[in-house]
């Protein structure tokens, strides 16, 4: 405890000028924004990674280069993701005392720049102008490329009918009562590829299954089925979009399309989420 007590004395009494507090941005300008300071018995250091890479603390004392700086946490070693970091120096771990006129830090980056997985759990709202609405969940990972999952649905689960109609809601030529009461079921689960099209822009495209029926209610409580254009049971899914990512937050905007090659049901998809 004395030991402890002396160091943190002896640091209070440094002299501890930075005359130049400078940092080296190598070829591909993945280090910026740095900004060293002294808090307590620490040397904090912050900067901002413009690409992951991987990341070395260069100190030089009186121009010359130190590698005495080991008691080093936070953001610094192997494949560092790009974004706002943090590296942390104990300094007294490394020096008895640090008191010198001519500090220069230095932060590093070096290698391939390293790509590191990325999540995507976003909530997803459809819609379109009948109207009509769904919503759903939409999972994605991806490096250089990835894969995502999506399902969408309006909650609403009549897939049988005791009757099947036509498109104006006629039965055989016949036109029921109807009640005035209409259901929509909407029900889509998609897969597909995702690409890092440009940090921070991220494009996906797949396809899947898709069931969309409407359903009117007669005055007797049966349910007709119409068929007919944007009244599709089921079919294939087409679906492209765009995620944007700042900082772990995400929103999305797509275009997806049921179809069954006869009729169409299109749908606008926006999104928001975070990224991890």
């Amino acid at each position: 405890m004395q030991k402890y007590s002396n160091k943190i004395l002896r640091f209070i009494g440094i002299l501890f000028v930075f005359l130049l507090i400078q940092f080296d941005v190598n070829a591909s300008n993945r280090v910026r924004s740095v900004n060293a300071y002294q808090s307590g018995n620490l040397i904090i250091v912050d900067y901002e990674l413009t690409q992951g890479a991987n990341i070395e603390l260069q100190v030089y004392i009186n121009g010359q280069y130190t590698y005495s700086s080991k008691s080093l946490s936070g953001d610094v070693g192997y494949n560092i993701k790009a974004g706002k970091k943090r590296i942390v120096w104990d300094v007294l771990k490394d020096y008895d005392e640090f008191k010198y006129d001519n500090v220069q830090f230095k932060v590093y980056s070096y290698g391939k720049t390293y790509v590191p997985w990325s999540n995507f759990i976003m909530v997803n709202g459809g819609f379109t102008s009948l109207p009509d609405y769904s919503f759903g969940l939409t999972y994605a990972f991806v490096k250089r490329a990835g894969m995502y999952f999506s399902a969408m649905s309006n909650f609403n689960f009549r897939f049988n009918s005791d009757y099947i109609g036509a498109s104006d809601a006629s039965v055989g030529g016949i036109y029921p009562l109807y009640s005035g009461e209409k259901e929509y079921t909407k029900l889509t689960a998609t897969t597909g590829l995702m690409v890092r099209f440009c940090e921070p822009l991220y494009m996906y495209m797949g396809g899947g299954y898709g069931y969309r029926g409407l359903f009117y209610e007669t005055v007797d409580k049966e349910w007709v089925a119409v068929h007919g254009e944007h009244c599709i049971y089921h079919g294939g899914v087409a679906e492209i979009g765009l995620i944007g990512n700042i900082y772990g937050f995400s929103l999305s905007l797509g275009f997806s399309i049921i179809t069954d090659f006869d009729n169409y049901y299109p749908e606008a998809k926006v999104g928001i989420g975070y990224c991890f």
